[in-house]
């Protein structure tokens, strides 16, 4: 069962990155922290076992005025696939 849970997160994440990829959006990844705000929401071991894509603001935004006034970072998480369900991609701070 957590196989088929990571895989599921893996291939949201191999979406996510492709879409990127397609618009020549550079990337990098990070794995989750482990407390904080930022840590994925639930008591599994392998919940943090799936990178964020991490993108810079000015390489999604054409308008560079627009980037300095954004955050320099925006850092896209894959989560609540390990409920069983269907997962989401959101941004986190």
């Amino acid at each position: 069962m957590i196989w088929l849970l990571t895989r599921s997160a893996s291939v949201a994440k191999i979406l996510v990155e492709q879409q990127l990829k397609d618009r020549s959006i550079p990337f990098t990844e990070k794995l989750p922290e482990l407390s904080g705000s930022n840590a994925p929401r639930s008591s599994s071991a392998v919940a943090g076992m799936i990178a964020t894509v991490v993108v810079k603001v000015e390489d999604l935004l054409q308008d560079g005025r627009a980037a300095e006034v954004a955050m320099p970072l925006v850092y896209l998480q894959i989560k609540d696939w390990w409920k069983g369900g269907k997962c989401q991609v959101s941004p986190a701070t």
